[in-house]
């Protein structure tokens, strides 16, 4: 959240209640219909940057209903399979009831959405997270990710609450408890990049500046995946800039992957039979086989150079 903390805030009238849109138990078509409506919690996340599979450029494809409908990942389908699981664990553990809760609107920016995963008892919200084990050193020492603290202060702004609990099951199997409260002046920066968003892109139909993420390249095939060769696009003095620097980058990607062939090939080189390249006794390189198994391809097995990470 460094970024928004580091934002001037503008004064902010404190929100009446929220407006309930949907109830908790509705048709998923339903909820996805109203939730174009607005930027929900996981939106708020791709507009700051910090979603890690959603750009701000889908987002504003997506509200404007010019993608076809998402396929749930594995991912997405195992979080959404154990949030119950999850939820009812942190009620255990906590002794704090909670309660499921549909669709609402911000009070006074009715385009801000948000579906808490709970309500709980003690007046706050909790955000219900998996992750992967690799992920784990996010949450180590109290740690909160910056996506999971964003989310929930969106949810906060949105349902008029002073806390939010976060739970995160890190790697299936350990869960960790955090609580953080609200901050209006954080809240008020998060609502105004979220307002200039919706006004400025959405409401007026003009795309924000692409960015380097799969998901943008994706939304953009999306888009425009047929060509049409009659078509032409006069390129402005931008575009050009923008195309010397693209081929500039290019033909550096292409030297450095030179480079890193020739560098390679040298340690194989060296390596020669060997598995493992050592000084003074300190294994800095490997150059294993590594199989793969047969799928959709043959089977096969090849040699894998890997560097070795060395504690400082």
């Amino acid at each position: 959240m460094t970024a928004l903390r580091q934002r001037v805030a503008r004064p902010r009238i404190r929100p009446r209640r929220p407006k309930p849109l949907l109830p908790a138990r509705v048709p998923r078509s339903m909820w996805l219909a109203e939730r174009r409506q607005g930027i929900g919690g996981s939106d708020a996340l791709a507009v700051l940057g910090l979603h890690p599979a959603v750009s701000a450029y889908e987002v504003w494809a997506d509200k404007l209903n010019l993608l076809p409908p998402k396929v749930e990942t594995a991912p997405m389908r195992w979080g959404r399979l154990l949030e119950p699981v999850i939820a009812t664990y942190f009620a255990a553990t906590r002794d704090i009831p909670v309660r499921r809760a549909g669709l609402f609107a911000h009070a006074e920016h009715h385009w801000m959405r948000y579906t808490p995963d709970r309500l709980t008892g003690d007046g706050g919200l909790l955000e219900v997270k998996t992750t992967s084990a690799f992920r784990a050193e996010d949450w180590a020492d109290g740690a909160i990710p910056e996506a999971a603290e964003a989310q929930a202060r969106h949810g906060m702004a949105v349902l008029d609450r002073g806390h939010a609990w976060i739970i995160a099951l890190i790697g299936g199997q350990r869960p960790v408890i955090r609580r953080i409260t609200r901050d209006l002046e954080l809240e008020a920066n998060l609502i105004a990049v979220e307002e200039s968003f919706w006004h400025q892109h959405v409401l007026a139909r003009r795309p924000p500046d692409p960015d380097g993420s799969a998901s943008c390249a994706r939304t953009l095939y999306q888009l425009y995946r047929e060509a049409q060769a009659e078509l032409r696009v006069e390129l402005d003095e931008h575009d050009l800039g923008v195309l010397e620097e693209l081929i500039a980058l290019k033909e550096q990607a292409k030297a450095l992957r030179g480079s890193i062939a020739e560098l390679e090939n040298w340690i194989k080189h060296r390596l020669g039979p060997a598995e493992t390249g050592i000084h003074l006794g300190r294994p800095l390189v490997q150059w294993r086989e590594t199989r793969r198994a047969e799928h959709t391809v043959a089977a096969t097995h090849y040699r894998q150079l890997r560097i070795l990470r060395q504690e400082s």
